[in-house]
């Protein structure tokens, strides 16, 4: 609550912006409602103790296209795509975000830890506030 949306908002974007540039994850998942973006889920993929992971990364669904089931769908999607080129499946969530919480729960996913994750965010090699 206390980053500015604007600044949130940058985040997200340049976070989404480093997977079309291949510089972070492994794919980006985007849901189209005719014809047009509404929502994405990006995957990141690696390897820990010798296991095979993908992750769920970061999804977002249009404010005006939530409660259609469509980060259900692209949840789905992921979960059938990576099923059979991975040892495990995870998610990375806010553990305040309770609709992904019970969403993730619902589809099979168990709560296995949390954790605080900090990331630095900088633009010319300054950090952004």
């Amino acid at each position: 609550p206390l980053i500015p949306n604007a600044v949130a908002n940058q985040i997200k974007r340049d976070w989404i912006l480093s997977y079309t540039k291949k510089s972070r994850g492994d794919k980006l998942f985007v849901a189209l409602q005719g014809g047009k973006p509404v929502g994405f889920l990006a995957a990141i993929g690696g390897k820990s103790e010798g296991v095979n992971i993908y992750t769920i990364d970061l999804v977002s669904v249009k404010s005006s296209h939530q409660g259609q089931g469509i980060g259900r769908a692209l949840s789905a999607f992921f979960i059938d795509y990576y099923k059979n080129k991975c040892d495990r499946l995870t998610v990375g969530t806010q553990i305040a975000n309770i609709p992904s919480m019970r969403l993730y729960q619902k589809m099979g996913f168990s709560i296995i830890n949390s954790q605080y994750v900090m990331h630095l965010h900088a633009v010319d090699g300054s950090p952004r506030t």
